[in-house]
């Protein structure tokens, strides 16, 4: 069951959320529409393919007399479903183009669609982190059991500092890897306004590693990642979930203090003994809200992977 989507949330003259359900989850993520000087629309991040989202993307359109042929472009800032999922319809519909980060390039390939395939990648993972059989259908469930149908088909991969298509020149693409190893932000430093998409929210950290191909520990990027914010602090920042904060900097320093308490936890038990631990036995050293016997499904899988990014990290 998805989380009911939300009605049109007005950010500036110029820029609208759409608040979209996520399913299997009881959260929601955001779609943003940039109303262009010249009478077009730039989407970012439409949301995931359940039909309410597309009946709120298309509702927006409606309500306000815009003809869908006015949609210029669509922006994925990231490889997520929840960040492309109605991308491939829309542009269908209305002849847009769909645009993303060049460093997402390869990760937005059609295998990954499938149930099939993600199922026989946490199989292998789980030979790999050691879990016993008896603990396999604790992996089973969860968000990305709802991969779209359709991959997005992206017709332009663009590079940092390009500006964002069909919007004012202003606006420009930023690199943030870590969350994915190609996620960009939008910023527009004379309206000192970000789109902090999942990089850096209030209140909630992002996971790391979770797609594309990393040549550097993914929480290595991260930190770097969340110190190239300091030249937006004040801004308006407009997250891919939760709600819109100003203090950029602050919630970045949160989010990557966040992350090395889980470090430096883990770094405690190689410590102690770990380093001839599978990773599913480290996994249980550490303290998780609830407990490690409550984590199952999507849950799971995120908190182990995330053992194996610091782990990999502290040993180098």
């Amino acid at each position: 069951m998805s989380h009911a989507a939300g009605t049109p949330v007005q950010l500036a003259e110029d820029i609208y959320g759409l608040e979209m359900g996520m399913p299997g989850v009881p959260r929601t993520s955001w779609c943003y529409v940039l109303l262009n000087k010249d009478h077009t629309v730039t989407l970012i991040d439409p949301g995931w393919d359940i039909p309410e989202n597309l009946e709120t993307i298309l509702g927006f359109f409606e309500a306000r007399g815009i003809p869908l042929s006015d949609l210029a472009a669509i922006f994925t800032t990231h490889v997520h479903p929840d960040h492309f999922g109605w991308a491939a319809e829309l542009s269908r519909r209305s002849g847009a183009e769909i645009y993303a980060p060049e460093l997402e390039a390869s990760h937005f390939f059609d295998k990954t669609q499938s149930v099939e395939f993600l199922a026989n990648r946490w199989q292998e993972r789980a030979v790999q982190w050691g879990i016993p059989g008896e603990q396999l259908h604790r992996l089973q469930g969860g968000a990305s059991e709802h991969i779209p149908a359709e991959r997005a088909l992206i017709h332009h991969y663009l590079p940092e500092g390009a500006p964002l298509p069909g919007a004012d020149p202003s606006w420009r693409l930023v690199w943030t890897p870590g969350h994915t190893a190609g996620m960009c932000c939008v910023v527009n430093s004379e309206r000192k306004i970000i789109f902090s998409t999942d990089h850096i929210m209030s209140g909630e950290s992002p996971g790391l590693g979770l797609g594309g191909v990393f040549v550097v520990n993914p929480f290595r990027l991260y930190l770097d990642s969340v110190k190239t914010m300091s030249p937006y602090e004040g801004y308006l920042a407009l997250p891919g979930h939760r709600q819109p904060f100003t203090d950029l900097v602050a919630q970045g320093e949160l989010s990557a203090r966040h992350h090395q308490r889980r470090a430096d936890e883990i770094a405690d038990a190689l410590r102690n003994g770990g380093e001839n631990l599978t990773l599913w036995e480290l996994a249980q050293r550490v303290r998780w809200s609830g407990g490690f016997d409550s984590l199952e499904g999507f849950r799971l899988r995120s908190a182990l992977h995330h053992v194996e990014i610091f782990a990999d990290y502290l040993l180098g």
